[in-house]
């Protein structure tokens, strides 16, 4: 019993030695996986990442369950307890990091914080139970529980100057990239990178990356430097006399701008607020003449009925757009939007070599507007 219970305080223990090795490695491991496939490289660094703290923990059930069988009457030896106290975990977990780590920290720092909470309920189990082992078990725990803590302490204070020893923010051309913006929310990770040109010292581009993808470039002139923002503004002259457009996603805020330059009243959906602040502050992006929608572009849509001539669909997350926009009635909404003679442009992102995926969403496009 007692090796037991000193194997189920070691656990989490050695969960939070594993969560500090795999953020010492995986910055200078998923680069690298990153030009495999990508199965392969979401399974090794899922396995890098996750693999053993969650061996490790899973095998606290049974162990708990173990060692309830020996001080319990039930018939079940307690499992039922133990099981549905590890739900409400589970349960309380996800809760946790959704709401306050994902809008508020890193991947990167919220592993970190995840291990310094598992040596803390252990440290905490250890004083309310030392009774139950003698004192040189309780050191032995104690004292490796306090330098594990320390490493995970220590690598989250000084984690800037560790990724900076880890990885590189210069490029196979020589550029060098600086880190001017972060933004952490719901709807990812938002990053202002300035681009400095091998062998000059001043900035001469802005990045605007979403969960580390390039989503808009522009040159410190203001003028954009991503081909599609001039095929989206090109396309709007399908439609000549527009008075007014829907723009659904802002980036920062390049076509909206050139739109609001054409004398076209703009309004823009975006889910995530900081983008507007972004926009204006790195990107010479001025609010004026432009209305906006802090939601989710569906949402928005839903109670739109024949109100503008253009809609813009320029949504992404990552490297793909949103599945729930690019589905029938997202279009069926879409349509209801714009005015009898409106046009719908849209930026959808997919390799010509993939003739199903952009045969298949065409036809889901030509299903609703089949002119």
């Amino acid at each position: 019993e007692k090796h037991n219970e000193s194997l189920l305080l070691s656990l989490p223990i050695l969960s939070a030695l594993f969560i500090f090795l795999s953020c010492l490695a995986y910055p200078i491991i998923l680069p690298a996986l990153s030009g495999t496939s990508l199965i392969v490289g979401s399974f090794v660094g899922s396995f890098v990442l996750l693999a053993f703290p969650l061996i490790f923990l899973s095998a606290v059930n049974p162990i708990l369950i173990s060692l309830l069988r020996q001080s319990t009457n039930s018939k079940d030896s307690g499992a039922g307890f133990i099981l549905f106290i590890s739900t409400l975990g589970s349960v309380v977990g996800v809760l946790v990091t959704a709401l306050l780590m994902v809008p508020n920290i890193s991947n990167f720092s919220a592993m970190l914080v995840n291990g310094i909470g598992l040596i803390l309920f252990t440290i905490l189990t250890i004083i309310i139970t030392h009774s139950n082992r003698p004192s040189s078990v309780n050191t032995r725990i104690l004292i490796t529980s306090i330098f594990v803590i320390l490493l995970c302490f220590s690598l989250l204070f000084w984690k800037n100057d560790y990724l900076k020893i880890a990885t590189t923010d210069i490029d196979s051309k020589g550029n060098r990239y600086r880190l001017l913006s972060e933004h952490q929310s719901h709807y990812g990770n938002l990053k202002v990178v300035g681009l400095v040109r091998k062998g000059k010292e001043e900035i001469s581009r802005y990045l605007l990356l979403q969960d580390g993808l390039a989503q808009s470039i522009i040159g410190i002139n203001g003028i954009s430097l991503a081909t599609y923002t001039y095929n989206l503004e090109k396309l709007t002259n399908i439609f000549p006399n527009a008075t007014n457009a829907l723009i659904l996603g802002f980036g920062a805020g390049v076509v909206p701008r050139k739109l609001r330059q054409k004398g076209i009243e703009v309004s823009v959906v975006d889910i995530n607020p900081d983008t507007l602040e972004i926009a204006k502050k790195y990107f010479h992006y001025q609010q004026k003449g432009t209305k906006f929608f802090f939601e989710d572009a569906r949402t928005f849509l839903k109670n739109c009925v024949n109100e503008y001539d253009i809609v813009v669909l320029d949504l992404f997350h990552g490297d793909g757009m949103p599945e729930h926009m690019m589905t029938k009635e997202s279009f069926q909404d879409i349509k209801t939007c714009l005015h009898k003679d409106g046009i719908l442009v849209s930026n959808i992102l997919i390799g010509l070599e993939k003739e199903d995926a952009w045969m298949s969403s065409l036809a889901t496009v030509n299903s609703v507007f089949s002119n």
